[in-house]
């Protein structure tokens, strides 16, 4: 192999390797804008479920943070429960951590679920009833509901 030969191959794959690392970071930036704008309709819809929680008498909080916000709900005893949806920094994709407090020792506890591209403001909705739901069932365990 000569060395034109040599360092038109090496041309090639640097090349080629510009070429995925471009196309990697118009994914996440894709990504990245898609998880924006839905966590800025997210939000939207978790201020009117605030509104209408307060009106029955439910202690709720909204909280906006940088990449996402927190939607929690409290008990008469001080416990939590509630949803956080913000944007995994390395992927740009969305996440949703849902935690509690248990009621048997009062321990918190939370698991996250990732959020796929088919995602929409009713899967939201849909996510947020159910915690919603949750948290009246479990309303019982610590001093009835506020």
């Amino acid at each position: 192999m000569t060395d034109d030969d040599f360092f038109a191959n090496l041309d090639r794959s640097i090349s080629a390797e510009r070429g995925e690392i471009q196309a990697a970071d118009q994914a996440r930036q894709a990504k990245l804008a898609f998880s924006q704008a839905a966590i800025g309709d997210a939000f939207d819809v978790a201020t009117r479920y605030r509104g209408e929680l307060a009106k029955r008498d439910i202690a709720a909080s909204l909280t906006q943070g940088t990449n996402g916000f927190r939607f929690e709900m409290l008990w008469p005893d001080g416990a939590t429960h509630g949803l956080k949806i913000d944007i995994e920094p390395d992927s740009g994709t969305l996440k949703i951590q849902h935690f509690s407090t248990d009621h048997t020792d009062g321990s918190p506890y939370s698991y996250t679920e990732h959020v796929g591209d088919d995602w929409t403001v009713g899967s939201f909705e849909t996510v947020l009833r159910k915690d919603i739901d949750s948290f009246v069932s479990l309303a019982k365990h610590h001093g009835g509901l506020i």
